[in-house]
């Protein structure tokens, strides 16, 4: 049985606005679900900087 020990690399994420709080929350988020492999809460942190970004930084 072939187990992966490195994750694969992350797809392109959205980058969080420089300066803005709520985005490196959910930026770090993101990262910290990745770390621990939990795809699933990492793509939810994605989902909710992309909805932030477009209502907070048009």
């Amino acid at each position: 049985m072939l187990v992966r020990t490195i994750p694969t690399p992350p797809p392109r994420w959205p980058e969080p606005v420089e300066g803005c709080e709520v985005c490196a929350a959910h930026a770090k988020e993101r990262a910290a679900a990745y770390d621990e492999r939990d795809y699933s809460a990492a793509t939810d942190a994605n989902v909710r900087l992309t909805r932030h970004k477009s209502e907070a930084h048009r």
